[in-house]
């Protein structure tokens, strides 16, 4: 009797870890990887501009999934992270759209 419980308190405690882990891996980034990755994508725009084409090809090739052309628009998939970070893009947009473009927002922060 107390095996079978013993066995059943570790399943569930094997279970509660598993679960555990699952929510972890789905945790958003931490605020310094975001700022770190930030900075990396701008110096990554920044020296494109001064890459040879077979360099810029295979920067593409890196971050790029899948891309189409689909209504006369071509629709592009990325790897992950980079996948992420053009829904937080996305999403930071319409939030912006939503509230208005901030300037009368931020007003209070200019210098006079």
């Amino acid at each position: 009797m107390y095996d079978r419980e013993a066995l059943e308190c570790q399943n569930h405690a094997t279970a509660f870890g598993r679960r555990i882990d699952e929510i972890r891996a789905g945790a958003p980034v931490p605020a310094q990887g975001a700022i770190d990755l930030m900075g990396l994508t701008s110096r990554t725009a920044d020296l494109s501009l001064i890459q040879p084409p077979h360099e810029k090809q295979a920067f593409l090739r890196l971050v790029l999934k899948s891309a189409a052309w689909r209504h006369g628009e071509l629709q592009i998939q990325f790897e992950e992270p980079f996948e992420n970070l053009k829904r937080s893009n996305q999403l930071s947009r319409r939030k912006d759209d939503e509230i208005g473009d901030g300037t009368t927002r931020n007003q209070i922060w200019l210098l006079r």
